[in-house]
């Protein structure tokens, strides 16, 4: 039986999203694209913007299964209250599910082994994980990020293994 997963890394300038099925214990990308919008916008726009893109994955690739998200941090009041406006948005349009969070350094450590792993070696495990070769491209780092989201909640509820494992 086939289950399928949508994975968020948010930000108000690239928003990643990404949809995984899993039959048995293997993972296949659906789709990995970013919601990118212009800095030199105000943010209603720019969250319409991500809310439309949010809607559109939704009535293109749903229903799923289980909806994971990156828990947001920032170090800078203005950017944290900014990005709590994105995930209020993403609240809305996918509101009918309940959404986990996991952690940046959860997802890092789960995926490469190091809770300080760069986002390229976040990619390559995901390519590991998801069986891609160097033909397929990411459309950027936000993209490639939000299949690591949902690859680790697979991992860590022991419903795919981990390569080499």
């Amino acid at each position: 039986m086939r289950k399928r997963y949508l994975g968020l890394d948010l930000s108000m300038s690239s928003a990643g999203i990404a949809v995984i099925d899993v039959e048995g214990r293997k993972p296949s990308l659906v789709t990995a694209f970013r919601i990118k919008t212009n800095p030199k916008e105000r943010h209603g726009l720019r969250l319409h913007q991500i809310s439309k893109g949010l809607r559109e994955a939704h009535d293109k690739h749903a229903p799923f299964d289980t909806i994971i998200r990156e828990k947001g941090f920032s170090r800078f009041a203005a950017t944290t209250q900014t990005l709590f406006k994105v995930v209020g948005v993403s609240d809305v349009v996918l509101r009918d599910y309940h959404v986990i969070e996991l952690s940046p350094t959860t997802i890092k450590k789960t995926m490469t082994g190091s809770g300080k792993a760069e986002k390229i070696e976040v990619e390559y495990a995901v390519r590991e994980l998801l069986g891609l070769d160097a033909s397929y491209l990411f459309i950027s780092d936000d993209a490639s990020d939000a299949c690591a989201v949902i690859l680790t909640y697979l991992i860590e509820n022991s419903l795919i293994d981990k390569q080499g494992e």
